[in-house]
């Protein structure tokens, strides 16, 4: 019974431990990945501004995987969301509502990513130095307060998501040097 009540005081002492540690962690997490498109801001904003166009260019979505999606609010700009479900865990779910739009420079939107929760997400236009070229940068951020357990996921977000980012800027490349 003492060896008992031994191991609930380490347990205990494990997860005080733990929670001081998290304390410790930022309370926020920002992510960053960039493309070099060979398109005009004019038309990348088009794509990123129409959620319609998500599915074409989405980093979670694979070839051969049946990922449903549902539309809702106008056809693009502000108010406009898109709803995703199946294709690969962790990512088999989710959803974004564009929440502001800069015409040809900046969409912003709401993320909501199963083990993220809600999240605020930008993807920047900015015209590059080369003619005929426009880069676009992917922002992630998120603040989560005193949420230790997200506190703790954020330490692996840029290794997790930033792979993920990279494909999906390269998806959008690929679509809109297509058109």
């Amino acid at each position: 019974m003492k060896a008992l009540k031994n191991l609930g005081y380490l347990l205990l002492l494990g997860v005080l431990g733990l929670a001081l540690v998290g304390l410790y962690l930022p309370s926020s997490a920002a992510i960053e990945r960039r493309v070099t498109i060979a398109a005009t801001p004019n038309a990348l904003f088009q794509l990123l501004e129409d959620p319609q166009s998500f599915p074409h260019w989405s980093p979670w979505s694979n070839p051969g995987a049946d990922v449903r999606y549902a539309f809702d609010g106008p056809a693009s700009g502000v108010g406009s969301s898109v709803q995703w479900e199946g294709g690969a865990f962790p990512m088999s779910s989710g959803s974004y509502t564009i929440t502001r739009t800069e015409p040809d420079r900046r969409v912003s939107l709401r993320l909501q990513l199963p083990l993220l929760g809600k999240t605020q997400s930008t993807l920047e236009i900015e015209p590059s130095p080369e003619a005929g070229r426009t880069q676009v940068v992917w922002r992630f951020y998120d603040d989560v307060g005193l949420n230790l357990p997200r506190r703790v996921l954020w330490l692996l977000a840029d290794v997790t998501l930033g792979p993920q980012f990279e494909r999906g800027l390269g998806k959008l490349r690929a679509v809109a040097e297509r058109r």
